[in-house]
């Protein structure tokens, strides 16, 4: 396992990230950290899971944000399923 910012890194990648979405249960806070470089450069399109652990939801939305150097990302939550195991915060 390795973070998104050292593969990209280790392949020298010359390309533009336009979008990353996860739900690596429970894992989103470390993969946003490790990628945390990628989404200042890049400012990609983000949807990740906010349900997995009672904290997530505003943790990850803190993240995201202070990533966001420039304030540009607008916020949504949308909601996949009977209850409530399919929140996901998208950063547009």
């Amino acid at each position: 396992v390795d973070s998104v910012d050292n593969v990209l890194s280790e392949m020298n990648y010359q390309g533009h990230i336009g979008y990353i979405k996860m739900d690596v249960e429970g894992s989103e806070k470390a993969t946003l950290t490790g990628a945390s470089q990628t989404i200042k450069k890049y400012h990609p399109l983000i949807a990740v899971c906010v349900y997995h652990k009672p904290e997530d939801l505003f943790e990850l939305f803190s993240l995201i944000n202070d990533l966001d150097v420039n304030n540009d990302y607008k916020y949504y939550l949308r909601y996949y399923g009977p209850d409530l195991r399919e929140l996901v915060l998208y950063a547009i």
